[in-house]
């Protein structure tokens, strides 16, 4: 692209309400939120899964957006 990253991410930001890291945040949690619930990989696993290697980090993003941890996600919702 022609353009620095921040000028499009001021320009996402404007557009979409997010930041790219922002949004791409939200799109992984959603994806993770899907595999909690549909399958039985192990929350290692689906953090790798969705991009986010690191299981603690995984676990600490995903309690930050959803309000539990993906262990309670999973019991409550299954």
């Amino acid at each position: 692209f022609e353009y620095s990253y921040d000028y499009m991410n001021r320009m996402f930001k404007k557009i979409i309400g997010k930041t790219i890291f922002q949004y791409l945040t939200h799109i992984r949690i959603n994806q993770a939120k899907m595999l909690i619930l549909h399958t039985s990989m192990k929350m290692g696993e689906i953090g790798k899964k969705v991009g986010i290697p690191d299981e603690y980090y995984f676990n600490k993003i995903f309690k930050k957006h959803v309000g539990l941890p993906p262990a309670s996600y999973a019991k409550n919702y299954q």
